[in-house]
Order: structure tokens, then sequence, then C-alpha cells
């Protein structure tokens, strides 16, 4: 509940099916956000040698939702663990930071982003060769697309470096 937004429901539902050494899962869950006070009411200015930064707050912000759905499956075999999730996040109204050009200063404001969504993709491979060592492999792929109001300016908040990323790990005790 919120009292400048009222009352909302975010649901989730899960299910498991086990066969043999093979997991399979699927998830569903609703998520909801209100703006924050300082997404609504800051205003700060960034002084810089030649130009400025100006964050703004926006009073007009709507809650942000989404849904969210992965499907994985994980697969156990004598000390070998492979799992692999693919999973989608839709928003409406997501609250993000959009960039624009004001002459010398770029202003960053608040904004609802009509539609967004992430979609990714995890890989996680665990092998015990011997009783003290284990090695691990992580891969992980994201997407991530919106469409910022006027088509012409660039949400800033959630920028990734890559959309690929890979870990691999060793251990021994």
């Amino acid at each position: 509940y919120n009292n400048r937004f009222g009352w909302r429901a975010t649901p989730k539902l899960s299910a498991k099916f086990d066969w043999r050494r093979l997991t399979l899962r699927a998830n569903y869950s609703n998520g909801y956000r209100t703006p924050s006070l300082k997404e609504m009411y800051m205003e700060l200015t960034i002084p810089m040698p030649g130009l400025q930064q100006i964050v703004r707050g926006n009073q007009n912000l709507k809650p942000e939702s989404n849904h969210y759905l992965s499907l994985s499956a994980e697969y156990e075999n004598r000390g070998l663990d492979l799992s692999a999730t693919v999973y989608n996040s839709f928003f409406r109204n997501k609250i993000d930071v959009v960039g624009r050009q004001e002459g010398t200063a770029t202003v960053l404001l608040y904004e609802n982003i009509d539609k967004s969504r992430i979609d990714g993709l995890e890989l996680t491979a665990r092998w015990r060769p011997a009783r003290r060592w284990l090695l691990q492999l992580d891969y992980n792929w994201i997407y991530r697309n919106s469409n910022t109001p006027g088509g012409d300016a660039q949400a800033t908040q959630y920028i990734f470096p890559s959309p690929h990323t890979a870990t691999l790990n060793a251990e021994y005790a």
C-alpha cells in the first residue's frame, strides 16, 4: 500500500518437476515499485569545467510494474552439476534516468519509460574432479531494450558495460 498510489498485489507462482537427475523449474512473478522521494523531488546541479550536469526529479512519475518469467533446467550426475536459466522481465512505466543535452548542460531527468524489457541467459557448470577440488564456470548474457519518451534520448540508469560476463573459479579445500 502507498498513500499516493493505493493498493497493489504482487503475486508469484512457481512450478518444479523432477525426473531422475533432471530438474525443471518455471517461475512467474509480478513486480511493482512506487517512485522514491529522490526520483520525484530531487534537484541537483553539478558544476564542472565548461559544462554542467543537472539531475531533476519528476513529480509526475507513475509507479513501475513488471512481469518476470524464468525457465530453468538443472542436471546432476556424479560430481557434475549443469544448469541453464532463461528469463524475461517486461516493464511498464519503468522509472529510469534519461539524459538530454540543454546547451552546455547535461540534464538527467527521471522519467517513466513506456515499455522496457530485460532478457537474459545464465549457464553454470560445477565439476568436482577429485574430493578436494571444485571447478565452476559461469556465463551470463543480458539484453536490455527500452522505448524512451521522444525516441531520441538515452536511458542511463541501468547501463551494462558488457552484455556478456563469464567467471571461472577453482577451489581446493
